[in-house]
């Protein structure tokens, strides 16, 4: 079945992370210091089978080159999915901003794996992040409904007790509700889900182009000052929450 999947905000079991040496292998490990820092290059990972597990990719300007191989490696090893995470300019990603690919960038990126994943027998999905206006109609078909955080169907809990609905929002104080022991408070000044429901009344960019949108991604106004749709003619958001299958499953 093709479609679009909620991604789960928890760790993932099996994430593989690995850079080889050599050939394109040393472009991997020049990737690696440059988001990790100087002397973080690490020595080739033992090949292990990997039957059932998943690679996880967040992919950047450092990267974006290599992150291909990953689909070789996946079939190698007998991995059962891999799944291509567009960087994010949050987190430690706050003093790397230069490695984040702009919506376009992005959306030439998903093309090209929509073209190639069919090569591979490993399962291949990715977050749209952004869509143009004539791709819309797929991801609606493929069940898209805007943004996620509506259904607050699953949560991450901050160490300090602090839980997010949206990872978007997690250098925000937004979070949804707060950890007391054993006991869930909600936060009843302004939060996510306030934030997720605003475009019920009004789009989140105040002018929708593309009605499948749904209201667009209002959690990007608060992390980048904008709306992708207001910055770009013909992009669209699309929730980071959401999954695509970049070829059929059955």
């Amino acid at each position: 079945m093709s479609g679009g999947k909620s991604a789960s905000t928890r760790p993932a079991a099996g994430v593989v992370t690995r850079a080889a040496g050599g050939g394109a292998g040393a472009a991997r490990g020049i990737a690696t210091e440059v988001v990790r820092g100087p002397g973080q290059r690490r020595a080739p990972a033992p090949v292990l089978p990997l039957h059932g597990e998943r690679i996880i990719c967040t992919v950047n300007q450092a990267n974006r080159a290599d992150v291909f191989d990953l689909l070789d490696i996946a079939d190698e090893l007998g991995v059962s999915l891999v799944k291509f995470h567009v960087f994010s300019a949050i987190g430690t990603g706050h003093g790397n901003s230069e490695l984040a690919m702009t919506p376009p960038e992005w959306v030439d990126f998903c093309d090209h794996l929509n073209e190639i994943a069919k090569n591979y027998q490993t399962r291949v999905w990715y977050q749209p992040t952004y869509a143009r206006h004539d791709q819309m109609a797929r991801y609606q078909a493929e069940g898209y409904q805007g943004c996620i955080g509506r259904t607050l169907d699953r949560i991450s809990i901050f160490p300090d007790g602090r839980c997010y609905v949206c990872s978007y929002l997690f250098d925000t104080d937004l979070h949804f509700a707060q950890m007391d022991g054993d006991r869930v408070r909600l936060n009843h000044g302004e939060n996510e889900f306030d934030l997720f429901t605003k475009p019920l009344v009004s789009s989140s960019c105040g002018g929708c182009k593309a009605p499948a949108c749904l209201g667009g991604c209002p959690a990007e106004e608060i992390v980048m000052g904008a709306s992708s749709c207001e910055t770009y003619a013909d992009i669209v958001p699309v929730c980071r929450l959401w999954k695509s299958s970049a070829k059929p499953e059955e």
